[in-house]
C-alpha cells in the first residue's frame, strides 16, 4: 500500500461484476514513536466496512494483456539499487528479484524491457554518456594505463562503409554463376545516416598499467591473442591480447574493440597498440632473456646451495 499522509488515507473498493454488492472501505493512519522527531515510523491499516461477494464471478482475460499491476519501468527503478541484479543482469536473476515484488508471473518480454529499462537507470542514454568518454580518457592516462581510441570524420566512414559493402559483394558473387553476376554499384549503399561534417570513434585498445608491471615480472614472452564477433548492441570485433603466468593463470595485457572485420588491418592496429603499452614485451630475445636465466640461477643458488649446512660439504 502506499504510505498514508496527512494522518489518514481512505481506500474504497468495489467490484466491476454487474449487481455484485462487494464493497470495503479502510483507512490508514500514521504511528508516531513517543518522543521521536515528528516523522512517523510506519502506517496501520484498519477495514471499516466490509460486504462480501456474491454471484457469478467469471475470470476477465484479453488477449495479449498483462495482469500484472505494476509496469516494466516499476520494477527497473525498484531493482536499480540491487547489486544482485546489477552484477548479473540475466533474465533468471531478474526474475528471481521481482517474484519477491510480485506474485504473477512475469513474461518472457516483460523481462526484456524490465532489463531495457534497467540499463538506461544504470548505465545512462548513449547520447548522454558519449560525451563523458573524453574525461574518462583523461583520468585512465592520469592513472598511467594506455588508453588510444581511433576517430574518422565523415567522409572516411563513408569510405569504410562502401568498402565493407563491396566485400561482402564480392562474396555473393562468388556463388553465382557469370551470367547472374552483376557489378557492384556504390550507390546503393546506405550512408545517409552518416554526416560528414561529424567525427567517429571506430576503435579503441586499453591496457592497464598494473597488469603490465605484473607481466614484466613474470618474465613470460609468450602472448597469445584472439576476437570474436560482437552480436550485441555494440557490433564489430572485440580483441584480447594476454598470457600465461608463472602459475599457469591467464593475464590480459590489452582488450579493445573495432569496427573493422578481423584481418590484416585489424590486427596490424592491435599488435601497434601493444607495442606502443608494452614496449618491452614484445622486443626481440636477446640481454633480457640472459638476465632473465641469470635471475633464475641465483634465486635457485640463494634457496638451496646457501641454505645448506657446512658441515655437509667436506674440507
Amino acid at each position: 500500500m502506499p504510505l498514508a499522509h496527512n494522518n489518514c488515507r481512505s481506500l474504497v473498493t468495489r467490484c466491476k461484476v454487474k449487481d455484485c454488492p462487494h464493497v470495503s472501505k479502510s483507512h490508514a493512519s500514521l504511528v508516531y514513536e513517543t518522543g521521536g522527531d515528528g516523522i512517523p515510523t510506519h502506517q496501520v491499516w484498519e477495514t471499516t466496512y466490509f460486504h462480501e461477494h456474491s454471484g457469478a464471478h467469471a475470470a476477465v482475460t484479453t488477449t495479449n494483456t498483462s495482469h500484472q499491476p505494476y509496469t516494466a519501468t516499476d520494477f527497473a527503478v525498484s531493482l536499480q539499487n540491487s547489486q544482485v541484479v546489477i552484477a548479473d543482469r540475466t533474465a533468471a536473476v531478474i526474475r528471481g528479484q521481482c517474484d519477491l515484488l510480485s506474485i504473477i508471473k512475469l513474461s518472457g518480454s516483460m523481462l526484456t524491457e524490465i532489463k531495457k529499462k534497467l540499463v538506461l537507470l544504470v548505465e545512462g542514454k548513449f547520447e548522454e554518456t558519449i560525451d563523458l568518454i573524453p574525461s574518462l580518457i583523461t583520468q585512465w592516462r592520469a592513472g598511467g594505463n594506455f588508453v588510444e581510441v581511433e576517430v574518422v570524420d565523415g567522409a572516411e566512414l563513408e569510405n569504410m562503409a562502401i568498402g565493407f559493402a563491396r566485400k561482402a559483394w564480392k562474396k555473393e558473387m562468388k556463388s553465382k554463376e557469370d551470367k547472374d553476376k552483376e557489378p557492384f554499384d556504390e550507390t546503393l549503399v546506405n550512408t545517409s545516416g552518416i554526416n560528414k561534417e561529424h567525427r567517429y570513434p571506430i576503435s579503441f585498445q586499453v591496457a592497464h598499467t598494473g597488469l603490465g608491471q605484473l607481466a614484466d615480472g613474470d618474465c613470460g614472452r609468450r602472448l597469445d591473442q584472439d576476437a570474436s564477433h560482437n552480436k550485441g548492441a555494440l557490433h564489430g570485433m572485440h580483441f584480447g591480447i594476454l598470457s600465461k603466468t608463472g602459475g599457469h593463470q591467464l593475464l590480459y595485457h590489452m582488450i579493445g574493440w573495432s569496427m573493422r572485420n578481423e584481418g590484416a588491418q585489424f590486427w596490424t592496429n592491435a599488435n601497434g597498440a601493444m607495442k606502443k603499452a608494452y614496449p618491452q614485451r614484445l622486443e626481440k630475445p636477446g640481454k633480457c632473456s640472459v638476465l632473465c636465466e641469470l635471475v633464475y640461477e641465483l634465486c635457485f643458488f640463494f634457496e638451496h646451495v646457501l641454505t645448506v649446512p657446512t658441515s655437509l660439504f667436506p674440507p
